[in-house]
């Protein structure tokens, strides 16, 4: 070959190429930025409206369901799912893969901005965005001291939060807990009627007297002057001088009718570190920032914020996601160092000679630094995906070298010169290299390209892996042959004894004890072909049987370092109640041994919010002996039952956000809202009834009680007063209005106007309650009536039908056993028609992950089969050849049942992977036999002389690949697991596959030759 002759004749061209790549590659790696996975897009846009005061039935008539009629009708809509709760309406239009999100959102606008005119007049206008998994948070920090909570929410505010803010790639940071400081005039309702006066004169009034106006410009000869009225206050005491004219031309200062106070708002939220109050700060990073980078410096910030924040003050990190990525990405690099280094061992043993192993040893890490430039070069960044498919192509970049270096080597022992070895050596096993190679990259090239998001998952694995292969071909063509024709010795000059001779003398002993076993292994199984045939099929079926003890998930769940735990109480429920119950998880979590530090927020910090809702993170030692998993399942065990009406959920997510999404979700539509509750209790019946699920729930629950005020239509015509006007007077009489802002020391403070806390904690002043109209102020009774009832807090719909979402967690067992039980249990249900229970989450997406993963799999065995059959000039041996396909299968169920793994999407793609390796084997046999059988040999002559000589390769090659990857296999702890899935599958269908190659390819061979329109076909090399 014509780049194997330029390398051993051209020695120094060719080192000084390498160094090259290999100094490129470095650059190249200096410029990769890390992370935990491929960045996916999704192309999700959301449109929210606020609407302050309305409740989730209003928001959903008057809002949500305008919006859904009006974007449903957008081109490659995939679904869309809205939210109506108190105040605020979510709808989520979720878009067909491949839609250009920009376009996307443009249109969705267009949408929502032409029913703008048909909202509601004091809503909000509707906010569209796309929406970005990647603006995650990135680190949860708290502030803690022997201070008053209002003492730390103020440092945390004016200090900390404006320093992290101006962190780069730091989006926004929000505060959880404390306590904020307002002015709130408190007003009494009996002295609001004396004075014939309402709220909402109260409101304008203090609007109108805290106003800086200018007036002006006095202009004289010399000199301008500015005008400027300044009514601001300078301080609190100022609104007390604040007056009134009322209907009877009395003139009413603010004292008369209520009591200004300098305060805190509303507390709805706080937050707890290690059981002391304190303020957290979730910090969020923007899409286009890198976590590490902005986690540095964050740490950055923090270290100079201790050093300048008062002794008593401190400042502790909760959560940081940088932590368990750089974690992730050494813990692979380590793998892939190790994998090398046994590789290297494993061509000690086989090659008896130094020098030929420092050669491999120096082939794998140079395939690996060079693949960095196209990854640098493709916008890849260092994170799971990319260096996973480095590591596992381990063993395939060595593989090359190999089988390259073994063939040099033999003819160095034949006693030929070695550069004359090096080049005949190389060129004798082109077609078998370039052949093994292209397999792989045929495999991984559909692997690449898959649709749906597993594509946009594994399109940097795949990518990374055909990247490798690519280099290690040139260099087995180039840097193998270069350094074994100056580095490897005559025979005659190997004689001498070593160290290891008595060792090597017993390693060939024992292999050529395998090697005539296998001769004559091979020479019997030609001669009982059948039995031989009906032996594999025998093994295939046990194996494919064995899949049925094997469990099913969609990706493995791994263990982070926190064990985080929901807490939901009934609709209604107080803040002190909810606290409660949380210091109840808090007592119990501080008994885990392995509990380093606990966070707590109510209220706040979390997917919901409300005071009904928190969550305590438990932060674990890094020194463990138990994982992550064990440890929640003892939690759950110890603090499932024991808080009474309380609902809670563990999982062991990174972040904030209140928690990951539930293993399995479950969603029942229909059109009705009560059908559709009884439909989903009895749907969360049968997932609690089912064995091995945890943390059961329902979306949807009775709301808290509510006091409903009906207005009488025809009275609020006669008084020409709009529904909206009492609405306004009712929300600001409880809820408060905003009248203006008092500043002071360049800070800005709410001054919120309510009724006193008396009025407002007696119902029955609701009745009582004021309305201004033009015959004077009229009580609530007079335009409507009350009743009691029980609200919804939350309304969802999807595709413009009602949801409830029932949800659960897996205690025991795996996600395709457990969900198979829960389907059985959902068939005993009588669905009414119009009416839908199916599975989401995690099931749809494995669903479609795996469909596409076949999909991948079928392209993969076509264009490896057309791939050989170019290479062989067959149309018959490529299925020969292929016929090794299912034998890897029959490894990768010995494997996951051994070690008890799941099948999952990496172990999945793992099975696909293998059929760029298990057809190496038997390329190598039938290419060596062809060679032979061009010299002249019959056809079972070249088998048993051609089978035995590859062994040695084939062995070696092999146990490389089982080597190489034998470090990420035995690293089932923390995100490893997801590389063991993968190399376990590998190593079983390596190894399994093949012994079985060596025997059933060379028997179908002589099977299938008949059929072969040459009888000899072309496999020699150039």
């Amino acid at each position: 070959m014509f780049l194997s002759k330029l390398a051993v004749r051209k020695p120094v061209l060719t080192t000084m190429l390498v160094s090259v790549f290999v100094v490129m590659g470095l650059f190249s790696y200096t410029r990769l930025t890390t992370e935990l996975f491929p960045e996916v897009a999704f192309p999700v846009i959301t449109v929210t409206t606020l609407y302050p005061g309305a409740g989730p039935n209003e928001v959903q008539s008057q809002l949500t369901e305008l919006i859904e009629d009006e974007v449903v009708a957008i081109s490659n809509v995939k679904r869309v799912n809205a939210t109506s709760q108190e105040g605020v309406s979510v709808v989520l239009v979720e878009f067909e893969l491949g839609v250009d999100v920009d376009l996307a959102a443009i249109e969705v606008k267009d949408k929502v901005d032409a029913i703008r005119f048909l909202l509601p007049e004091d809503s909000e206008p509707p906010s569209v965005v796309k929406f970005d998994i990647a603006a995650t948070p990135v680190m949860d920090v708290t502030l803690s001291g022997a201070r008053p909570v209002e003492e730390l929410f103020q440092l945390a505010d004016t200090q900390v939060k404006d320093a992290f803010a101006r962190v780069g790639g730091v989006s926004s940071v929000t505060l959880v807990g404390g306590k904020e400081r307002e002015i709130e005039v408190a007003l009494n309702n009996r002295k609001l009627q004396d004075y014939d006066l309402s709220i909402t004169d109260v409101v304008g009034a203090i609007a109108a007297a805290n106003l800086s106006v200018p007036a002006g410009t006095i202009i004289q000869k010399d000199a301008e002057y500015g005008l400027r009225m300044v009514g601001e206050f300078t301080s609190v005491e100022e609104l007390n001088e604040v007056y009134l004219i009322n209907r009877r031309n009395e003139t009413i200062s603010l004292t008369d009718i209520g009591v200004v106070r300098d305060t805190f708002k509303d507390q709805r939220e706080l937050a707890r570190f290690n059981g002391n109050t304190s303020v957290g700060l979730t910090i969020q990073k923007r899409s286009d920032a890198n976590v590490i980078e902005t986690a540095d410096g964050l740490n950055k910030e923090i270290a100079a914020l201790r050093a300048a924040l008062p002794s008593d003050i401190s400042i502790d990190i909760i959560s940081d996601g940088s932590t368990f990525i750089r974690s992730s990405v050494r813990d692979v690099l380590i793998s892939i160092v190790v994998g090398i280094g046994l590789t290297s061992v494993i061509l000690f043993l086989f090659l008896h000679n130094v020098r030929a192993t420092i050669i491999a040893a120096i082939a794998m890490p140079t395939s690996i630094v060079a693949t960095f430039i196209l990854l640098d070069f493709a916008g890849f960044t260092l994170n799971l995906m990319s260096l996973l498919g480095l590591g596992i192509s381990l063993g395939t970049l060595v593989a090359n070298a190999i089988v390259v270096l073994e063939n040099i080597a033999r003819h160095v022992q034949e006693g030929k010169d070695p550069k004359d070895a090096a080049e005949i050596g190389t060129d004798e096993m082109v077609v078998a290299v370039l052949a093994a190679t292209m397999t792989n990259v045929m495999v991984f090239t559909p692997i690449a390209f898959m649709a749906g998001l597993v594509g946009q998952f594994f399109r940097q694995f795949g990518l990374t892996v055909v990247f490798a292969t690519l280099f290690s071909l040139l260099v087995s063509f180039t840097l193998t042959p270069m350094l074994a024709s100056r580095l490897l010795r005559p025979a005659s000059a190997t004689k001498r004894k070593s160290l290891f001779s008595g060792a090597f003398r017993a390693w060939d002993a024992m292999y050529g004890l395998l090697e005539r076993g296998y001769r004559g292994s091979l020479a019997w199984s030609l001669s009982h072909r059948v039995i031989v045939l009906g032996m594999t099929a025998l093994v295939f079926a046990g194996g494919i049987y064995l899949f049925k003890f094997v469990g099913s998930e969609f990706v493995p769940t791994f263990d982070q370092g926190l064990v985080r735990v929901g807490l939901e109480m009934p609709a209604g429920t107080s803040l002190e109640r909810t606290n409660l119950a949380l210091e109840r998880i808090e007592e119990i979590a501080a008994k885990v041994p392995e509990a380093r530090d606990l966070y707590t927020t109510l209220g706040g910090g979390g997917g919901a919010t409300g005071v009904e809702f928190g969550q305590v993170v438990i932060n674990l030692k890094e020194d463990r002996q138990r994982d992550g998993t064990v440890i929640l399942a003892d939690l759950r065990e110890s603090l499932v039952g024991t808080i009474p009406d309380a609902q809670l959920t563990f999982d062991l997510s990174q972040g904030s956000g209140g928690g990951g999404q539930a293993d399995i979700t479950i969603d029942v539509t229909g059109l009705e809202l009560e059908p559709l509750s009884q439909l989903a209790d009895a749907v969360t019946l049968a997932a609690k009834e089912t064995p091995g699920t945890a943390d059961v729930r329902a979306s949807h629950k009775s709301g808290k009680p509510e006091l409903a005020v009906q207005l009488d239509r025809r009275k609020l015509g006669e008084l020409k007063l709009s529904v909206a006007q009492v609405g306004s007077a009712l929300r600001t009489n409880y809820s408060g209005a905003i009248a203006s802002t008092y500043r002071e020391a360049g800070e800005e403070y709410d001054i919120r106007v309510r009724l006193t806390e008396s009025d407002r904690d007696d119902i029955a002043n609701v009745e009582q309650m004021l309305v201004k109209t033009q015959a004077g102020s009229l009580p609530l009774t007079e335009l409507g009536t009350t009743t009691f009832r029980d609200g919804p807090t939350r309304l969802t719909r999807l595709d413009k039908q009602q949801l409830i979402t029932v949800s659960a967690n897996i205690a025991e067992g795996d996600l395709g056993s457990v969900v198979a039980a829960i389907q059985a249990n959902i068939d005993k249900i009588d669905v009414p028609d119009g009416y839908k229970v199916v599975f989401g989450g995690q099931v749809e997406q494995q669903s479609e992950a795996f469909a596409e993963i076949f999909t991948a799999l079928i392209l993969a065995i076509i264009l490896t089969y057309m791939l050989i059959g170019g290479i062989l000039e067959s149309f018959v041996h490529p299925i020969t050849i292929m016929m090794t396909l299912p034998l890897g299968l029959i490894g990768a169920s010995v494997a996951l049942v051994t070690t008890g793994l799941s099948i999952n999407l990496f172990s999945l793609m793992a099975i696909v992977m293998l059929v760029g390796i298990v057809v190496n084997n038997g390329i190598l046999l039938l290419d060596y036999t062809g060679q032979l059988r061009q010299k002249g040999l019959g056809m079972r002559d070249a088998l048993l002389e051609a089978c035995p000589v590859r062994l040695r390769p084939i062995v070696m090659a092999n146990l490389a690949i089982v080597t190489g990857m034998l470090p990420q296999a035995l690293s089932p702890s923390g995100v490893a697991v997801v590389q063991a899935s993968m190399a376990t599958v590998m190593i079983g269908g390596v190894l399994i596959s093949t012994v079985l190659t060596l025997f059933v390819v060379p028997v179908i061979y002589t099977m299938l030759d008949r059929f072969s329109p040459s009888p000899t076909p072309t496999t020699s090399a150039s």
